[in-house]
């Protein structure tokens, strides 16, 4: 906020992982079981395709939605390096520390 740059956009990307590997690492946390395997793209498809057209029955938001179906299926890779140089941004804090620290202010809060 205090160094970027006004009409600029930046992506706050941190250290790669998967979806599983972070669902995992939460799980774990929370002392919840963690699945040990990703669900076939082709059946997150399905799910967001039907329980979308659920909701159009129900008026009730889905649980699952084409877009985030497509969204957790597919790799995404961002870069934060314009953040790096322009923000002194540190995309190397590990996503444990990240968990971590949002967890404990979850608690805190007594939110969990």
């Amino acid at each position: 906020m205090e160094n970027g740059k006004k009409g600029e956009n930046y992506i706050l990307a941190g250290v790669d992982h998967s979806f599983l590997d972070v669902v995992t690492k939460i799980g774990v946390m929370l002392d919840k079981p963690t699945p040990k395997r990703t669900v076939p793209e082709l059946v997150l498809m399905a799910l967001g395709k039907s329980s979308y057209l659920l909701s159009l029955i129900t008026n009730k938001e889905p649980d699952m939605t084409p877009e985030k179906a497509t969204m957790v299926s597919k790799r995404v890779v961002a870069k934060s390096d314009k953040a790096v140089r322009d923000l002194s941004y540190d995309n190397t804090v590990t996503v444990e520390y990240m968990l971590t620290d949002c967890f404990n202010w979850l608690k805190s809060k007594n939110l969990i």
